[in-house]
């Protein structure tokens, strides 16, 4: 195992590019790969082209959210109510009424 770390939200440039392949062409293992998160593999997935030229081998780990203490429902029906009253609110503002 060997870790790059990086800053949220990290657009990955050439240098980035060129750790990842030298980090991955170092490793001495017959079956490797290149694991992260969904996050950063939407990031990555930008220079796809140049990656996969080298043969890097990406994995991607999923993200799930989950909300504590069973108050997923409660969550999800607040964020759509938060979300009709400011569909309407600026349906009102624009002139179009309750359409």
């Amino acid at each position: 195992v060997h870790t790059l770390s990086s800053q949220d939200h990290h657009y990955f440039v050439t240098p980035d590019l060129e750790e990842i392949k030298e980090a991955y062409d170092n490793w001495q293992a017959e079956h490797k790969i290149i694991l992260t998160t969904e996050k950063d593999a939407a990031r990555l997935y930008l220079r796809i082209d140049k990656l996969t030229a080298w043969g890097i081998t990406i994995a991607v780990l999923p993200i799930a959210v989950s909300v504590l203490l069973n108050k997923g429902h409660e969550f999800d029906t607040a964020v759509l109510r938060y979300v009709e009253a400011a569909v309407l609110e600026n349906r009102e503002m624009m002139g179009y009424g309750g359409e």
